[in-house]
């Protein structure tokens, strides 16, 4: 059970505040009349612990989360540094039968991506999406964080099946860049000594050429969505397991020995899988990189790969991260920066993705090894 004497520290007037005052008054409210179910996570190093207020929630946002899952050990849980540096605390209105009161603002204190205006201090971080109703909270000063929603049947009745692929990436994204990580839009699979991101914008190739690697004994990191460090040497962090795959990419892995396992759901038109389910041991939470992919589907039965330049690594990596970061009401000006360091750092390839992925798992498998 989590520590029901755990207090929300409350924050000053603002839009984004306001907000925060209501959803947090309900919070202290349901807290000690609902059961907790709590979940520790490592996460990019750090200790991230989910408090699930009520049930509901926890089977549709934790599967993506499985590979990172942590049981402090004894010693560990009596020790200050067993503490989580960021909780974050989950709930939904139906279940619990707590809706959120109204929040009495209007549409003039709204920034972009549903971002609620903060006009005093950056230690409040608000975004409210309207159909469903979501609202995720982050308060730098407290570490922790608010993710609520109206119902879990939202997940039905709505085109919210990301919600379960990428649970929490607001929280996570906006509190990972205040360690120094900055989010990417990419896949990477590796060896157990170094891995390669392989990035490129939707259709490129970066799920088929990440799960046919992985499918085939690889080690795999993410499919979508990472976090990536630079110091000392430009690393990848794994926030999800989860792999995606649209009806014309199935096709090509019908050719393979052994059929892909069975999808979870479908989000938008690719259908969903969480990796770890089948292959925990090959799931990592995080790797070094060794290179940059950037695929192209071709109608040919091999794959290339040929050398390019690092302008063509920025052309190709941050047009699709930063539209995507930019829904997310993430920081797109440190992002960017930080992309152009990667790519002067990495050798950037481009990656012909040929119809055999018997060839495509070889060329991946000996640039890992050269």
């Amino acid at each position: 059970m989590a520590d029901r004497n755990q207090k929300l520290i409350m924050s000053e007037y603002d839009p984004s505040h306001k907000v925060y005052w209501a959803v947090t008054e309900q919070f202290q409210k349901i807290r000690d009349i609902s059961d907790i179910t709590v979940k520790n996570y490592l996460i990019a190093g750090y200790h991230i612990q989910l408090n699930f207020i009520g049930s509901s929630l926890v089977d549709c946002l934790t599967p993506a989360f499985a590979h990172l899952s942590w049981k402090p050990s004894d010693q560990e849980s009596s020790s200050q540094s067993s503490q989580p540096a960021l909780t974050i605390f989950i709930w939904d209105a139906h279940s619990t039968n707590m809706a959120i009161p109204s929040l009495g603002i209007s549409h003039a204190d709204y920034w972009s991506a549903g971002q609620v205006a903060n006009n005093c201090k950056d230690h409040i971080k608000v975004t409210i999406g309207t159909q469903p109703k979501v609202i995720n909270i982050l308060d730098f000063r407290s570490q922790q964080g608010i993710f609520w929603m109206e119902s879990i049947h939202d997940f039905e009745n709505y085109d919210i099946s990301y919600e379960r692929a990428a649970p929490l990436v607001r929280i996570l994204l906006w509190w990972l860049e205040r360690k120094q990580l900055f989010f990417l839009h990419a896949a990477a699979v590796g060896t157990s000594q170094s891995c390669i991101l392989i990035v490129g914008d939707g259709g490129a190739g970066k799920s088929t050429t990440a799960l046919a690697c992985w499918h085939q004994g690889m080690n795999y990191i993410s499919d979508d969505f990472c976090m990536v460090s630079l110091e000392p040497d430009p690393r990848v962090f794994s926030l999800y397991n989860t792999g995606k795959l649209s009806l014309n990419s199935q096709k090509l892995f019908e050719r393979l020995d052994q059929p892909l396992p069975s999808f979870s759901f479908w989000d938008h038109e690719k259908a969903v899988l969480f990796t770890a389910q089948h292959t925990p041991e090959r799931v990592m939470p995080s790797l070094p990189i060794k290179a940059i992919l950037m695929p192209q589907i071709v109608d040919s039965h091999s794959s290339q790969l040929i050398l390019a330049s690092p302008t063509q690594g920025i052309r190709t990596l941050a047009p699709s991260t930063l539209r995507i970061l930019t829904s997310l009401a993430g920081s797109r000006d440190w992002t960017f920066t930080s992309i152009g360091k990667l790519v002067k750092q990495l050798p950037v390839y481009q990656f012909k993705v040929g119809q055999d992925l018997k060839a495509v798992y070889q060329c991946v498998f000996d640039l890992l090894l050269s």
